[in-house]
């Protein structure tokens, strides 16, 4: 199994979570934000999409015991992750939202790009590694 375009998404990811962190600190207006905000959605959307449609599937069916326990235990922690991110996006997406209360859009906009950041650094670290890993079918 190859990762590149998995690995890929999170480099992009990565690019996206600095400019709505350097925007939020920087002089960037609530609209601005909402346009990095939604780029960087579009992009977690695709990236929750392709794993759970097409990595997962392979991985919980793999051969390998030790395999299909460690993508069981990714996939799962993946819904909970996507559910919190999509919840966020939903609060914050709403023209007006971050302009009545810019300290709990950046409060809640930390803790959820800290959440998403640890989970693609595992993916990245670990799961991935274990990917490559395996002999070709």
């Amino acid at each position: 199994m190859y990762t590149l375009l998995y690995r890929q998404q999170h480099a992009m990811i990565r690019r996206q979570v600095k400019e709505l962190t350097d925007g939020m600190y920087g002089e960037k207006g609530a609209s601005e934000l909402r346009i990095s905000l939604s780029r960087l959605a579009s992009t977690v959307a695709i990236h929750f999409t392709t794993a759970q449609s097409s990595l997962y599937p392979r991985l919980t069916a793999h051969a390998d015991a030790s395999m299909r326990a460690t993508a069981v235990r990714y996939r799962d922690t993946l819904d909970s992750i996507s559910r919190g991110f999509t919840s966020f996006f939903e609060t914050w997406k709403v023209y007006g939202a971050i302009e009545r209360d810019r300290e709990r859009f950046a409060s809640e906009t930390r803790d959820v790009l800290e959440a998403l950041i640890q989970r693609i650094d595992a993916e990245d670290n670990d799961l991935y590694p274990r990917v490559d890993a395996l002999p070709a079918a």
